[in-house]
């Protein structure tokens, strides 16, 4: 798993010290870790938020050092992963995130220390109060990972989203005029793809 971390960097002498040890761990479980602490020094704080985004948007978890809390960065971080539903654990020590009941659902799921709500009750949560933005006139446009929010009503094509024989607007990359299908207003989609590629070795038919 490709996994991000989040920590205190700014005031801290010793961050580079506290993040490869967390990476160290990480790595020995087989982890490839995504260390923003690597980078160099001397660019501007918005050109570190700038590829600190990408790092998290390629990463399959955003993991959090214990300190995140004191660091103005890592509370962005962590309001960008809740906004786009990326995965979140917290590390402490040599452990992790610990398993807790929902508050919504009632399950036991695996959960940050101070969150109420596993992944998908947060991210139902999240899409409920982008709608209610909607309908009160606050929220005018939105942004999703993995779900299409009407800009006029909040009507949402989440888990039910079209396949690309009927709806290929949602999977090509660049913007589309769309009507939605429940209250019949124009707005503007924009998809942006992204690829990954993989590669194994196969069989030498010639050995």
């Amino acid at each position: 798993m490709k996994i991000y971390l989040a920590g205190k960097i700014t005031g801290d002498e010793n961050y580079r010290k506290k993040f490869r040890k967390q990476e160290e761990r990480l790595r020995e479980e087989g982890h490839i870790v995504l260390n923003p602490a690597s980078l160099p020094e001397g660019l501007r704080r918005e050109e570190y938020m700038q590829i600190c985004v990408a790092m998290m948007s390629v990463a399959d978890c955003v993991a959090f050092i214990p300190d995140w809390e004191e660091s103005r960065g890592a509370q962005v971080e962590y309001a960008w992963c809740k906004y786009v539903g990326k995965p979140m654990m917290g590390l402490q020590g040599g452990g992790r995130s610990v398993k807790k009941i929902c508050e919504r659902c009632g399950k036991a799921k695996e959960m940050l220390s101070w969150e109420r709500l596993c992944f998908s009750c947060a991210k139902e949560e999240s899409i409920e109060k982008v709608v209610a933005d909607i309908r009160s006139g606050e929220v005018t446009s939105t942004f999703a990972k993995d779900d299409v929010i009407c800009p006029w009503c909040g009507y949402t094509y989440g888990a039910d989203l079209p396949g690309y024989a009927d709806w290929p607007e949602f999977f090509e990359d660049g913007e589309h005029g769309m009507f939605c299908d429940e209250c019949g207003k124009p707005f503007t989609l924009t998809v942006n793809v992204r690829y990954s590629y993989d590669t194994e070795r196969a069989e030498d038919e010639d050995e």
